[in-house]
C-alpha cells in the first residue's frame, strides 16, 4: 500500500509529496522518498493536493502497474497553479516526471458570483473506455461564459506525455453553482460515476457543499450542463464536500 498527503511544512526550503508505504495492511507505515517538483519547476516550491493512481493495463508507454501522483504545484506567492504528473516504475521507490497537463492563473479561492480567479485544482486520473489516460480537474477559466468554476478533463493517447483538448464533465452557466473535487470510478458494469462537491449548494448563504454525481458511458462524454443529482437519503439528508 502507498499513501502520500499535503504535506504543508517545508523540506529543504520546499514542499514535497512524501511517499509512504506499507507492506501489513496498513498497520505501519515506512517513508520511502520525496516527490519534490521544484527540482524540475524552479520557484514553484508550494505543493498540494495530490492523487495516486497505478495504472491498471498497458497505457500507451506505461506499463501495467506504472503508479502515477498527480498534484498541483504553485509558486510561493501563489501566482501561479499547475497540474503535473510524476510516474514510478518500481512501486513508488523513485519517481521522474511524465508531463504538465495544464496551467492556470493565481492559486485563490473566491467562491463568489463576482470573482474573476482563473485558477486549476485538484486532479484525479482514470483511464477511459478506449485505453487512454484521462486527468479531471476544477477549473475556474470559463467565467467569460458564466461558469464560475466547472469540473473538466483532458484526455493523453500517449500515456500522459501529451494532452489533449479541455472537456467539461460539469459546467454550469448561473455564476453561483461550483462543482469541484472531481473523482471517477468504473464500475463493474462499464459505466464510469463521477463525484464531486457543488460550492454554493443549496445557496451561497446556506453552504453545505452538497456531493452529486453523474453517468457517462465511456469517461469523457458527460451533458456538460446537467448538474448531475445530489447523493440523498431518503430522509433528505446527505453528504458534503470533498468526496472520494
Amino acid at each position: 500500500m502507498l499513501v502520500t498527503y499535503d504535506q504543508l511544512v517545508y523540506v529543504n526550503g520546499v514542499q514535497v509529496y512524501p511517499i509512504y508505504k506499507s507492506t501489513d495492511n496498513g498497520t505501519t507505515w515506512t517513508h520511502v522518498t520525496d516527490v519534490v517538483p521544484s527540482q524540475n519547476f524552479p520557484g514553484e516550491t508550494l505543493t498540494s493536493q495530490p492523487f495516486l493512481y497505478e495504472v491498471p493495463q498497458t497505457v500507451g508507454g506505461l506499463a501495467a502497474g506504472t503508479i502515477l501522483l498527480a498534484g498541483n504545484i504553485m509558486k510561493a506567492d501563489r501566482s501561479t497553479s499547475r497540474i503535473v504528473i510524476y510516474k514510478s516504475t518500481n512501486q513508488g521507490t523513485s519517481w521522474s516526471l511524465l508531463s504538465t497537463v495544464d496551467t492556470g492563473g493565481p492559486a485563490v479561492y473566491d467562491p463568489s458570483p463576482t470573482s474573476t480567479t482563473t485558477t486549476i485544482w485538484e486532479p484525479s486520473l482514470n483511464i477511459d473506455s478506449s485505453g487512454n489516460l484521462v486527468c479531471y480537474f476544477s477549473d475556474e477559466r470559463q467565467k467569460a461564459n458564466n461558469i464560475l468554476q466547472a469540473v473538466s478533463y483532458r484526455r493523453s493517447t500517449d500515456g500522459g506525455l501529451t494532452w489533449g483538448a479541455e472537456g467539461n464533465v460539469a459546467a454550469i452557466p448561473n455564476k453561483s453553482d461550483r462543482p469541484g473535487m472531481i473523482t471517477v470510478t468504473r464500475s463493474p458494469n462499464g459505466k464510469y460515476m463521477a463525484v464531486y462537491e457543488v460550492v454554493n449548494r443549496p445557496s451561497q448563504s446556506l453552504n453545505t457543499a452538497v456531493v452529486y454525481y453523474k453517468f457517462s458511458d465511456d469517461g469523457v462524454t458527460w451533458t456538460a450542463n446537467d448538474l448531475g443529482t445530489p447523493i440523498q437519503l431518503s430522509n433528505g439528508r446527505g453528504i458534503g464536500s470533498s468526496p472520494m
